[in-house]
C-alpha cells in the first residue's frame, strides 16, 4: 500500500493574520511590516464539501493548489493581472526570507507570496460545459442563474458558448446564486462588475486552451477577485482589479478526466455525509482523493515530485 505523508491540516505563524477566523483551506498572513503590501498564503491539506470543512485532511492537496496556481498564474498574467509574486522561498525577499526561515519546512512546497489585495465577495464561476449544480438547474428550470439555454443538453455538454453564473462568497453557510443583475448590485460598481465577467471568460478561455493542449478537458471552474491601489503594487501597474486565491486547482474546478474534488463530494454523499456535520474521512477515500490530486497536478504542470 502506498504510503502518504502526513497531511497538514494547522498552520499557526507568528504573523498578522488575514481576514477573520480560518479559512475553509487557506492561511493567509500579513507580512506588509517587513515589506509593504505583500503577504503569505499557505494552502493547508484541509478539505472541504458543500462549504463544511472535514476533520481529515488530504496529504499533499496544499502542495498540488500551490503548484498548480503558480503555474495557471504565471501563464496567465497577461490576460488579467492576479496576486501572484512566487512560491519559490529562494526568490523571497531577503527581508521575509528571514522572518518565514524557522518555518520554512512547514511552508516548503505548500506557500506563496502574494501582493495584498481587497477581495471582493464574489465567486466568479465560467462553465464551458455543463455540470454539477448548473446541469441539476437546467434539468430542473432550464436555466442557469437565469440564462436560459437550449433543451436536450445532456451532463457534461459543451454548451454553445461558455456562460458566467457568479455566486455570492458566505463566511457562513452555503454560496448563493447570483442572475447577473443581482451580480452587478452585490458588486456595486457596474465597471468592475462587467471588468469581472470579461476577465473570468477570457481566463477560462485561456485555461481551456492550455490544458487541451495536455489532453484534459476544461469543465468549469471558479474565479475570485480583489482590488490593489496602484501604489501599493508597484510602479507601472495600470489596472486595479486583480485575480486571487486560488487558480484551476482540483479544489476549484472540474476537468475530464474527472481527478477533482468532484469524485470526493459524490463518495461523501455516498457514506452518509449529510450537507452540514463535519466527518473523518475514511482511509480508502483519503487515498483515492490524494492520488486523484496528485495526478491532476502531474497532468497540468507536467512535474512529477508530488
Amino acid at each position: 500500500m502506498e504510503k502518504l505523508s502526513k497531511p497538514v491540516t494547522e498552520v499557526n505563524l507568528p504573523f498578522k493574520r488575514l481576514g477573520t477566523g480560518k479559512n475553509k483551506v487557506r492561511e493567509m498572513y500579513d507580512l506588509s511590516e517587513v515589506v509593504p503590501g505583500v503577504g503569505l498564503m499557505v494552502n493547508t491539506d484541509r478539505i472541504s464539501t458543500e462549504d463544511v470543512v472535514m476533520l481529515t485532511g488530504i496529504p499533499d492537496k496544499g502542495k498540488v493548489l500551490t503548484k498548480v496556481s503558480a503555474m495557471i498564474f504565471k501563464a496567465t498574467k497577461k490576460t488579467c493581472p492576479n496576486h501572484f509574486i512566487t512560491d519559490n522561498f529562494k526568490e523571497f525577499p531577503e527581508e521575509i526570507r528571514k522572518e518565514v526561515a524557522p518555518f520554512q519546512e512547514e511552508l516548503f512546497g505548500r506557500s506563496m507570496l502574494i501582493l495584498l489585495a481587497k477581495p471582493i465577495k464574489i465567486e466568479a464561476i465560467v462553465r464551458p460545459f455543463l455540470d454539477g449544480s448548473g446541469y441539476e438547474s437546467y434539468v430542473k428550470n432550464g436555466d442557469v442563474n437565469g440564462i436560459k439555454l437550449p433543451a436536450g443538453i445532456q451532463k457534461r455538454d459543451q454548451l454553445p458558448a461558455p456562460i458566467f453564473t457568479p455566486t455570492t462568497k458566505e463566511s457562513v453557510g452555503h454560496d448563493q446564486k447570483l442572475t447577473y443583475e443581482q451580480f452587478i448590485e452585490k458588486v456595486g460598481n457596474l465597471s468592475t462588475a462587467m471588468l469581472i465577467k470579461a476577465y473570468s471568460l477570457a481566463l477560462a478561455s485561456e485555461i481551456s486552451l492550455v490544458l487541451a493542449l495536455k489532453n484534459i478537458r476544461f469543465i468549469d471552474t471558479k474565479f475570485e477577485f480583489g482590488t490593489i491601489h496602484p501604489r501599493r503594487a508597484g510602479e507601472g501597474v495600470p489596472m486595479f482589479l486583480y485575480q486571487i486565491d486560488e487558480t484551476a486547482t482540483p479544489d476549484s474546478s472540474r476537468y475530464d478526466p474527472d481527478y477533482s474534488k468532484q469524485p470526493f463530494r459524490i463518495a461523501m454523499r455516498e457514506i452518509g455525509f449529510d450537507g452540514e456535520t463535519p466527518m473523518e474521512i475514511p482511509d480508502w477515500l483519503v487515498r483515492k482523493t490524494s492520488r486523484n490530486y496528485r495526478k491532476m497536478c502531474r497532468m497540468i504542470t507536467e512535474e512529477i515530485t508530488i
